[in-house]
């Protein structure tokens, strides 16, 4: 089973027409993009618009929160702390912070959240919302539902992505994240993680773990990878 893994896309409907169309070219079924997906209904029904157009594909769409989500209505929507994929609409799937799944005999596992380096000059509860991060909580019951195959995160794991650098998410709360990211990480030992959030396209690895990071919206061929299940399930 081939599987598109898409990076942010920030409400943006250009972008979400260009994954649907590449996964039907490239003959993928499903797509999971790793965060910043868009979900703002209190300013429009992009999620509603997605599984539209993703019904109209034949394409199963499934997302996992970054840290510019509208936690408060995804909260009243949807089971955030449940152990397994949460089917939002016919063809839209959340995924929980430490839910894993199975695909042709591959483990996932996804894990959103990231620090908005800019949340001063965002309003709470409007434009910012205080669940963005992960939590202690969140981390256990992640590493306690270990191991799996596949890692998908929102931010990257501490000492991977080559931008980050002082001045530059480099702060005490981006890095905190990202040490968070690091210990489910280790603890249930993936063979391939991937994340968005930098928007920065790169390949690298971390303790034996290949780690892709994904660029955003409007970068096109550097927002994406396909993955194959049988190359990453455990044999």
């Amino acid at each position: 089973m081939r599987v598109l893994l898409a990076g942010d896309t920030h409400g943006s409907h250009s972008q979400i027409r260009y994954l649907l169309d590449t996964a039907v070219d490239k003959g993928v079924e499903r797509i999971i993009q790793v965060g910043d997906f868009g979900f703002w209904p209190h300013l429009e029904d992009f999620h509603v618009q997605v599984n539209r157009a993703a019904m109209k594909a034949g394409i199963d769409f499934y997302w996992l929160d970054g840290n510019h989500e509208n936690f408060d209505a995804l909260e009243a929507e949807v089971d955030v702390d449940a152990n397994e994929p949460q089917q939002m609409l016919a063809n839209l799937w959340y995924l929980p912070r430490g839910s894993t799944w199975e695909w042709d005999g591959c483990r996932f596992m996804a894990l959103g959240g990231a620090f908005s380096i800019d949340k001063d000059d965002r309003t709470r509860g409007y434009s910012w919302w205080h669940q963005e991060i992960i939590t202690y909580e969140q981390v256990d019951r992640a590493c306690e539902r270990g191991p799996v195959d596949v890692l998908l995160t929102h931010d990257a794991p501490e000492g991977t992505c080559p931008i980050i650098r002082p001045g530059y998410k480099y702060d005490e709360m981006s890095r905190g994240n990202r040490l968070a990211v690091s210990a489910v990480m280790e603890a249930v030992k993936p063979k391939l993680l991937v994340h968005g959030h930098y928007h920065h396209r790169y390949s690298g690895e971390r303790d034996g773990v290949q780690v892709e990071g994904l660029d955003r919206d409007g970068m096109w061929e550097h927002s994406w990878i396909g993955i194959d299940t049988d190359h990453w399930r455990e044999p």
